[in-house]
């Protein structure tokens, strides 16, 4: 069993279950977490996972990655707001956005970053979002 996590683009990238061919393996890949804090311009810059997984033995004794979940990160930069910044998580800011995210475009950026974070990351009904 292998996972490999990648993170250097700075932007969220696809994750996957895949078995490489003439593997008998699954593996994990998760191309890139994208950003947690930065104060990068560029697009999509501002986005960013939490994943979780569980690694555990089959009867056979062979290794498998299973309960594959992500939370969708929004990094919102206030100005002249200390800290500045902060991380939204996904469904719970949707749950919330008028209390959370001030401002339309700030909020209409917001969903924008979560549509394009989800279109990238759910590939397979086995890799979910944390619903709560």
């Amino acid at each position: 069993m292998d996972v490999i996590i990648g993170s250097h683009p700075h932007v969220v990238q696809p994750m996957e279950l895949t078995t490489p061919v003439g593997s008998m393996s699954e593996r994990l890949v998760i191309w890139s977490l994208g950003n947690f804090i930065s104060n990068q311009k560029d697009p999509l810059t501002d986005a960013g996972l939490l994943v979780g997984f569980t690694l555990k033995r089959t009867s056979y004794g062979k290794p498998e990655v299973c309960n594959v979940k992500y939370i969708p990160l929004y990094r919102m930069k206030l100005e002249g707001k200390k800290p500045g910044y902060y991380m939204m998580p996904g469904l719970m800011t949707e749950k919330n956005i008028d209390a959370l995210i001030p401002g339309d475009e700030n909020k209409e950026d917001f969903r924008s970053v979560m549509a394009d974070t989800r279109r990238k990351v759910n590939t397979d009904q086995r890799i979910r979002e944390v619903e709560r």
